[in-house]
């Protein structure tokens, strides 16, 4: 890729913009796969605590069954919104890159950019908010499906 100069701002090229435009897409389609995923899991606990009960007192040999299950399906959500955080900090990393190289600085602090990436922990608050609502959704389901002390 070349920057394209005109006076003291590089103008971007086409491809520089395809390329700009892409990140933010992957971006946004990773923040919905994210929802998603937390979304599933939830919806998952609800129909394994409701089999459950409809279920728990024909076939008393299973009761750990639906434990195990709660718990698979909490490590598979926390995996997936794992992948999608990492994903997400490679695009974000690439668009601050393209804000440097685009924007000054006075234009950075006015539209609220960074130029260069952020801290990793800023990235992840809100995956740990997703994994936060996974477990928590994996804790009161386990608490509906464990088998009676």
């Amino acid at each position: 890729m070349t920057l394209v100069k005109s006076g003291t701002e590089a103008e971007p090229t086409a491809q520089m913009l395809a390329v700009h435009r892409d990140a933010i897409d992957q971006l946004m389609f990773l923040k919905k796969q994210q929802w998603m995923a937390t979304n599933c899991a939830e919806a998952a606990f609800a129909a394994i605590v409701a089999l459950d009960s409809v279920h728990s007192r024909r076939w008393p040999m299973t009761s750990a069954m639906p434990l195990m299950l709660v718990l698979a399906i909490s490590g598979a959500g926390i995996i997936v919104l794992w992948l999608t955080e990492t994903r997400k900090r490679s695009f974000r990393q690439r668009l601050a890159i393209f804000n440097g190289l685009f924007f000054d600085k006075d234009e950075l602090k006015q539209l609220s950019l960074f130029s260069v990436p952020k801290p990793w922990h800023w990235d992840w608050q809100f995956f740990f908010t997703h994994v936060g609502a996974v477990v928590v959704g994996g804790a009161i389901a386990a608490c509906f499906v464990a088998p009676p002390p």
